[in-house]
């Protein structure tokens, strides 16, 4: 992106934050839910080619919000003029962040006056958003807060990968713990809140994978206290978000195994395993550093990132849309009128889906082939070409090894 392309992300950016509502519960110390807003153009500028995969970054759990304004506000001897223009871009976004949080102090406050018998509630509330907006959570409470502020901001839908939470939020909770001001219930019921908000926005192919316990880079186990309250809460709401997933090694519990072949035996399907004995080896083959591969969760279906360092990008070839082209001699199909369609909600807009294929690639007549060998044969040249975009002089002079040559 160009500095005028990475300005008009952060304008798009502020102008999505300020058209979402300002939401302070009946009940519980959660603030913060919208109805989905879509602007194609705003979205396309704000969110562009991905931002599902909390690219707004783990970071600010440490540093808080003003903590990240502060260190992105001057340049360093290290900017080089792009990274200035960066720097100076996340800062303009987390200017917006701030003040969608503020709203919420204020509103809270406001709403203590109107509602004296739940002062305490309310003022609560007020001092997390505070808390969070104007330095850095020290709380588990403020820090699920802050994370699910960012979460509901980086994607107007509500979609994308949660990733590690009890590893990312257990620093809080044992700070509470050696406090002595763990309320175990309190956070239950946070978690709870945070996962009906889940299932309030939508529900299906949400990519709200929620990934639990795992190994640090010793082989030590990671299970916690919020690997547990974050299970728990799970069977308690008994609702389909998020998409629950475990971690398991040689040096699992022998409870969080026995918990998960007694939630898997409910029939939900969930939580999905992990077993890091295959999977960290395999990362690590591809290339991946060892310190990576410990921290992997997944997006997706089954797809794996490092969390909080990496994200998906992936293209998907339509097969029955090769079967088509290959009926009509590379054509699309006459008799069929182009179809619209909504995506995932139907809070979105219609559009007309798009394949991305190309037309126009003779792959045969149809009606000149005389047994299915002479469709299949066509339909392997249609699909290569679509591959890999070969003219047909190439294709037939290097047809690839599993796919036998166009007759």
């Amino acid at each position: 992106m160009n500095e005028q392309e990475i300005f008009q992300c952060v304008q798009s950016q502020q102008e999505v934050f300020q058209s979402y509502d300002i939401h302070i519960p009946q009940s519980g110390l959660l603030a913060g839910l919208h109805k989905p807003v879509f602007s194609k153009n705003l979205f396309k500028n704000a969110f562009g080619e991905d931002n599902v995969h909390f690219p707004m970054g783990d970071a600010v759990l440490k540093y808080g919000v003003q903590g990240v304004l502060e260190l992105t506000a001057k340049r360093t001897a290290e900017d080089t003029e792009e990274t200035a223009v960066y720097r100076q871009a996340v800062h303009g976004v987390y200017i917006g962040v701030r003040e969608f949080i503020l709203k919420h102090m204020y509103r809270a406050l406001e709403l203590k006056k109107e509602r004296p018998e739940d002062a305490g509630r309310l003022q609560k509330i007020a001092d997390n958003c505070q808390a969070i907006a104007c330095g850095k959570p020290r709380t588990f409470i403020q820090a699920l807060q802050l994370f699910w502020f960012l979460y509901l901001l980086r994607r107007p839908f509500g979609g994308g990968c949660i990733g590690r939470l009890d590893q990312k939020l257990y620093t809080f909770c044992k700070s509470d713990m050696e406090r002595g001001a763990w309320n175990r219930e309190e956070a239950m019921e946070a978690v709870m809140q945070f996962y009906g908000y889940l299932n309030e926005i939508r529900t299906g192919d949400t990519l709200r994978n929620l990934m639990l316990s795992g190994q640090d880079e010793g082989g030590r186990d990671l299970t916690n206290e919020l690997t547990w309250v974050f299970l728990e809460a799970y069977e308690r709401t008994g609702d389909a978000e998020p998409h629950l997933n475990v971690r398991l090694h040689p040096g699992s519990p022998e409870e969080l195994k026995k918990t998960c072949v007694r939630m898997l035996s409910e029939g939900k399907g969930q939580p999905t395993l992990y077993f890091d004995r295959w999977i960290m080896p395999a990362m690590e083959r591809a290339g991946i550093a060892h310190t990576d591969a410990c921290r992997y969760a997944n997006d997706g279906c089954t797809e794996t990132v490092i969390d909080g360092r990496s994200h998906i990008a992936f293209w998907q070839h339509e097969m029955v849309k090769t079967v088509e082209l290959t009926m009509f001699n590379g054509e699309e199909n006459p008799f069929i009128y182009p179809v619209s369609m909504r995506k995932n909600s139907r809070d979105m807009p219609e559009f007309t889906p798009k394949t991305g294929l190309t037309t126009g690639f003779r792959s045969g007549e149809i009606e000149n082939m005389d047994i299915f060998d002479d469709f299949l044969s066509a339909f392997k040249a249609q699909l290569w070409f679509q591959l890999d975009r070969e003219p047909i002089d190439d294709l037939r002079s290097k047809p690839p090894p599993h796919i036998s040559q166009p007759q």
